[in-house]
């Protein structure tokens, strides 16, 4: 069931790319004298990776989407917080080397 519906999302897919062609042709904001087109990215129309979010939440039951585990502050301070200690140690054992003629 879990791939019936995920190929759904594939057939969405390309029914909205399709859209976003048409789209692109006719749709458009702004003036008659300076129109500009509705949508500038694809990913404006359609949000594959959410709707496949959508899908995999629903059949598996501690999934966690990717794109939010990367947006989560707290994760992203945490890694920057190690990254910049782990510099700060390698700065000090590479000057602490020198010193020692090393």
């Amino acid at each position: 069931m879990e791939a019936y519906q995920l190929q759904r999302v594939a057939e969405q897919r390309n029914i909205m790319m399709q859209a976003f062609a048409n789209q692109l042709v006719k749709s458009t904001k702004g003036s008659k004298k300076n129109p500009k087109p509705k949508y500038t990215k694809f990913e404006q129309l359609f949000n594959e990776e959410k709707e496949i979010d959508k899908v995999r939440s629903n059949f598996e039951i501690d999934y966690v989407s990717v794109a939010k585990d990367e947006l989560n502050p707290e994760k992203i301070f945490a890694k920057r917080l190690a990254e910049y200690k782990k510099m700060k140690a390698e700065r000090l054992s590479s000057s602490n080397s020198k010193k020692r003629g090393g």
